[in-house]
């Protein structure tokens, strides 16, 4: 399957769990955290790494999980959505980069985390599905700059393989 199909497939069940782009609701996120159905996975990751559950309900519609080896940091996004994950390794100053197939720069690592996920039948995401822009109304995301990654993993304001930029506000206190 092409990248343009997979991304209308996302987008398709991402109107479906939404609802609405403009008015989006997030009944499925009460349901996804009372089935918890990535909990077998995360206690099947124990085996190899350090496993941290990081979910923040109150800006993510996945499951979020920080995983560590005795050399490496991974941030690993299962959505509630679907069975779509977001894999990134861990940067300097909160810049990650996406692990998805089709790279060729590998960890030992994250080769066998992909195995791992493809088997337990998740689609892991390259940056280039991640990225493309979608017009969903969220808290964070500015709706220009919404893409699926923010629909599917995290209303944060900005995409963890981009540097981030604080919002400057353009008020003035003089004019108060």
């Amino acid at each position: 399957m092409d990248t343009q199909d997979q991304s209308e497939i996302i987008q398709a069940l991402i109107m479906e769990k939404y609802k609405s782009l403009e008015e989006p609701r997030f009944s499925f996120v009460d349901e996804a955290l009372a089935a918890r159905p990535y909990d077998p996975v995360a206690l099947e990751l124990l085996s190899w790494f350090w496993v941290f559950e990081d979910t923040d309900t109150n800006y993510d519609v996945a499951f979020e999980y920080l995983l560590r080896d005795q050399e490496q940091t991974w941030r690993l996004e299962l959505s509630m959505l679907g069975r779509y994950a977001a894999l990134l390794r861990t940067g300097a100053e909160n810049l990650s980069v996406v692990i998805a197939p089709g790279r060729d720069d590998f960890l030992p690592r994250e080769e066998w985390l992909l195995g791992f996920l493809q088997r337990k039948s998740i689609t892991v995401l390259p940056q280039e599905i991640l990225a493309t822009p979608l017009p969903i109304n969220l808290t964070n995301a500015e709706l220009d700059d919404a893409c699926i990654y923010h629909a599917l993993f995290t209303d944060i304001a900005a995409k963890p393989w981009e540097p981030w930029q604080p919002r400057t506000e353009t008020a003035s206190l003089d004019s108060q």
